[in-house]
């Protein structure tokens, strides 16, 4: 069977999180005395009612009851996340605004599209890593497809009949479907959509055969009896479906997922980004966030990094999808 030479490493990048340190920083007020004397937009490129949209709520608000001051939430979404990226990059960098970040296409817009006005490396200061959300392949309950085995053979049937829906060209999910084309010589349509919500919308309404997301924005219709789970790209099983298997448990060397976080645009005060980054650590110290992340079904793929640590996994994603997107073709 044929194997990207980049394996594992081309999505999830676990190789890299057993080579970085990651600290918890203890929080602390800006030096800056008068900082922040009005509220502070958090914008979200995606739509609401996702994983990054649900992960950015939750922890802006319980930001909001730990120091007493105003977050807003604001949605951007659009072009794969790009509206939402280019905002975020081209915004006052006065400590006032940050953004969500997701993997991949926080790293991949610049290689694969025209006219993207941002660098990733010079854009964006990240902040906190919060969530690391495994991929997951997923079909409505009523779906002929029971097992992966299931789908590969009706793929390579029928090539291009079948349809798999995800969010943005280039990004995890994407990237998902690109590493099992060639991972099961099986081919289906990719269908991008904007945030997961809408992915998960058009496979329960028949839309399209097979939708790929984060394993947490799935898990509810899957206990409710909507969906099926048929595989999990993470590198173990996940708690809340034990009973779904990896790829590796089926013979695939594929593990992907999407990182969620959060960045402020380049050239913001450090004392300012700093007050933010730790902000976000004191609420993931938090019992009561802890319980929240938990209730909304995001507390398994809750997973830290400070900014030195994110930043550093995102730059080495980066090199690692300009190998492979260069592999396949698609580097503009």
């Amino acid at each position: 069977m044929a194997q990207s030479r980049y394996g594992p490493v081309a999505v999830s990048v676990a190789i890299f999180v057993a080579a970085v340190t990651f600290f918890v920083l203890k929080p602390q007020r800006s030096t800056d005395a008068d900082y922040p004397d009005k509220p502070i937009t958090i914008l979200v490129h995606t739509s609401p009612g996702g994983g990054t949209d649900a992960m950015a709520r939750v922890v802006w608000k319980h930001a909001e009851r730990l120091t007493g001051e105003t977050f807003v939430i604001e949605n951007s979404p659009g072009a794969g996340g790009q509206i939402g990226y280019t905002k975020l990059a081209t915004s006052r960098p006065d400590g006032y605004t940050a953004g969500a970040i997701t993997t991949v296409s926080i790293v991949t817009h610049e290689l694969t599209r025209e006219g993207v006005v941002y660098e990733f490396k010079k854009a964006f200061r990240p902040i906190a890593r919060v969530v690391h959300d495994p991929s997951i392949v997923a079909v409505r309950a009523d779906s002929p497809f029971e097992t992966l085995d299931d789908l590969i053979a009706a793929a390579r049937k029928d090539p291009g009949r079948y349809t798999w829906g995800g969010t943005f060209l280039y990004g995890a999910h994407h990237v998902h479907y690109l590493l099992f084309k060639r991972a099961a010589a099986a081919e289906l349509q990719y269908v991008p959509f904007d945030g997961g919500a809408a992915t998960r919308a058009a496979l329960l309404g028949g839309h399209i055969d097979v939708g790929s997301g984060g394993v947490s924005e799935f898990a509810q219709q899957v206990r409710e009896g909507e969906l099926r789970i048929l595989v999990v790209a993470g590198s173990d099983r996940f708690a809340t479906v034990p009973h779904v298997p990896t790829y590796a448990d089926l013979g695939y060397d594929i593990q992907i997922g999407s990182d969620r976080g959060f960045a402020v645009p380049a050239g913001t005060p450090e004392d300012r980004a700093l007050f933010l980054e730790q902000t976000v650590a004191r609420v993931f110290e938090n019992p009561q966030f802890l319980e929240e992340a938990a209730r909304i079904g995001i507390g398994e793929t809750l997973s830290y990094m400070n900014g030195e640590g994110f930043t550093s996994y995102l730059h080495q994603l980066q090199d690692v999808m300009r190998g492979l997107l260069s592999e396949e073709n698609l580097l503009r």
